[in-house]
């Protein structure tokens, strides 16, 4: 929706752009060249990003590093600027100071990183006053542009301070260029609040100018669920309630609220994660396949879930709190009640794990849970059953692997070594083929009278018998020959049987262990698919195993 920035200046031989970021990888570039493509991009105009909240989390930690790396790959408008808006009184030192451990920045980076800085503002100011609005315009206007620049406005602020921040935008902080709203989740507290917000945007600002955005959706890992669906012949298949016991989608933090508890405390985990960041993951793995990747058709299929899912009834939920645990590291000691921004005797939940059923053709029937909290420990502490079970199957595939490797290599040394020997032996044989054969044309030539004739008759009978002797000896190489290659062919069946054996014994050895391990640790887990995939891909029959990989396991 909307316009988009030109990129035109990241290509262009000495502009902002160009530098250590300009070029840094082919997929860059292709993004560069499909950004300039309809020319619709404003080329050489000056575009101004305003982050309200940024002194907050977010923009710590997601926002700033975001336009950094947009910015050092040449992905960005040329004549660009940053403009944060807080109400902690900030500086762009500090802020490049709290932001620069999430920056990634190398050693190379730095003039571009310099330059990046060297664009920054800072206004500080409470949401609420028009007076720092007013200096924010002012600020705009002495940036390239004046009031012709365009403006993106970013609020990474609580839904609280929706209302009266988009107002005082209206009023003061719009541009004569185009003017974007970004408004993070989560949209409202409930269906009322949202509606009420919902309908006030639109009263400020067109629909082509609000860009309503989940940040969890820009991960490369999320993005890729759609890839791992629809993209993968092995996957597409199985994924049904046929093969699918449960899905489980888990969202860990090993860190507390530090110092956020005045934002968490008001909305808790399930608005602050679940009823945005997980149920969109839902919708990825339980939606059909768009009709494209047009916005409007994954949309569509996602609200297909959504409509599918039942009422979540209470005792099918957990809610939970974290405590301090004072024999962990320094950073586990505190637990939520302990934060200074937390009311005193607080019953926000910070945990919560709840039972979602999707009554839909593919997965009727079945049920998928979503859990997510703060403070729970680091992200590998849990699921040790998941990477047992993966490390065995690994194991058990290399293992295969190489003993096949290992047939192979023994197969082709034996076949070399036959060939050799053939050589070897038929060689002096050869030799004395040619020089009887020389010998007898010689002679042939030299029977010009009798005495020649009578030599050359006692001649040609020793050379039959010399050929009678070649071919007895011929005879002889031959047969040996064949005993050698039987030999050696029953040798390597042989060997070849005993590592096929051995691979299958071990194959039928760890699929029942992995069975048994899933059995008696998570038999309400996706363990299945992993138990079959591991069957196909250590046995060296596929035939054999296709079936068993292919055949339901009721205990699951």
């Amino acid at each position: 929706m909307g316009s988009r920035a030109s990129v035109r200046g990241a290509e262009e031989p000495g502009g902002p752009m160009a530098g250590p970021g300009r070029g840094r990888s082919e997929g860059c570039g292709l993004l560069r060249e499909e950004l300039s493509q309809d020319g619709a991009f404003l080329w050489g105009q000056p575009h101004i990003f305003i982050i309200f909240g940024a002194s907050g989390d977010l923009a710590r930690k997601k926002i700033y590093p975001t336009i950094w790396w947009l910015f050092r790959d040449g992905l960005l408008p040329e004549d660009i600027h940053f403009v944060g808006f807080a109400r902690s009184p900030l500086t762009v030192e500090l802020i490049r100071e709290r932001t620069m451990p999430h920056l990634k920045a190398t050693p190379e980076d730095s003039p571009l990183l310099e330059r990046f800085f060297s664009r920054h503002r800072f206004v500080q100011g409470p949401y609420g006053d028009a007076a720092p609005f007013q200096r924010m315009a002012a600020a705009l206007r002495e940036l390239p542009g004046g009031t012709a620049n365009h403006r993106l406005f970013y609020l990474a602020l609580p839904p609280g301070l929706y209302a009266t921040v988009t107002r005082l935008i209206r009023e003061h902080c719009m541009g004569q260029g185009w003017n974007r709203i970004i408004v993070e989740k989560p949209f409202g507290r409930d269906l009322a609040s949202s509606d009420a917000l919902s309908a006030h945007l639109s009263g400020l600002f067109h629909e082509e100018q609000i860009y309503r955005i989940d940040h969890y959706l820009g991960k490369e890992m999320v993005q890729n669920l759609m890839v791992l669906r629809f993209g993968n012949r092995i996957f597409g298949p199985i994924w049904n309630r046929d093969n699918v016991a449960c899905v489980v989608v888990t969202f860990k933090e090993p860190f507390g609220t530090e110092g956020r508890g005045g934002y968490f405390d008001d909305f808790g985990i399930i608005r602050d994660v679940m009823q945005n960041h997980l149920l969109q993951m839902l919708c990825l793995v339980a939606m059909e396949k768009p009709a494209s990747t047009n916005p409007d058709d994954v949309r569509d299929e996602k609200v297909k879930v959504l409509k599918c899912i039942s009422p979540v009834a209470p005792e099918d939920v957990v809610l939970g709190q974290y405590v301090g645990n004072p024999e962990g590291p320094p950073e586990a000691h505190k637990g939520y009640l302990d934060d200074p921004t937390v009311p005193p005797g607080s019953t926000t939940a910070t945990f919560a794990a709840a039972i979602l059923r999707v009554a839909n053709e593919r997965w009727d029937g079945e049920w998928g849970g979503r859990r997510g909290g703060h403070g729970q420990g680091h992200r590998d502490d849990g699921d040790r059953c998941d990477r047992t079970v993966a490390t065995m199957v690994m194991t058990a595939t290399v293992m295969a692997v190489t003993v096949m490797m290992m047939s192979a290599i023994m197969a082709v040394t034996v076949t070399t070594m036959v060939m050799v020997t053939m050589v070897i032996v038929t060689m002096p044989v050869t030799i004395m083929t040619v020089i009887t054969m020389t010998m007898m044309m010689t002679m042939r030539a030299m029977t010009i009278t009798m005495t020649m004739k009578m030599t050359m008759m006692t001649i040609t009978t020793t050379v039959r018998m010399m050929t009678v002797t070649i071919m007895t000896m011929r005879m002889t190489t031959i047969a040996m020959t064949t005993r050698t290659m039987a030999l050696t062919t029953k040798t390597t069946m042989t060997t070849t049987t005993t590592m096929t054996v051995t691979t299958m014994t071990m194959t039928i050895t760890i699929v029942m262990a992995l069975t048994i391990l899933t059995i008696r640790t998570r038999p309400r887990t996706m363990m299945t698919p992993m138990v079959s995939l591991s069957m196909v891909l250590t046995s060296p029959s596929l035939v054999l195993t296709l079936p068993m990989a292919l055949m339901p396991y009721p205990w699951c």
